[in-house]
């Protein structure tokens, strides 16, 4: 009788103290998902964001521009060299002045 019932608190302490610890490693709401980025940041920011991010990657075409333009011109005859610096400067000048 006494083995019965030491195995029947030994059962009950066991229910009663793993309880707690599986209840609390279930999460009520699923998954944990990120914020969403409108709710982190307003539309003036995101805007001004996209807007540095754009400016950016002309910075960085127009750079890659002038990279080729030097590869092309190293390639030409020195004479046709000459007349497509200078006209290639006359085209940078005439954008400089429309912008």
């Amino acid at each position: 009788m006494r083995i019965v019932l030491g195995l029947a608190a030994a059962a009950w302490l066991t229910i009663v103290l793993a309880t707690p610890a599986i209840a609390k490693h279930k999460h009520p709401g699923g998954h944990h998902r990120p914020p969403q980025v409108d709710a982190l940041y307003s539309a003036r920011a995101l805007r001004r964001a996209r807007t540095i991010v754009q400016l950016r990657l002309l910075e960085l075409r127009e750079e890659r521009l002038d990279c080729i333009r030097a590869v092309l011109l190293r390639r030409l005859p020195r004479d046709l060299a000459w007349r497509a610096a200078s006209l290639a400067r006359q085209a940078r000048d005439c954008a400089n002045l429309t912008r």
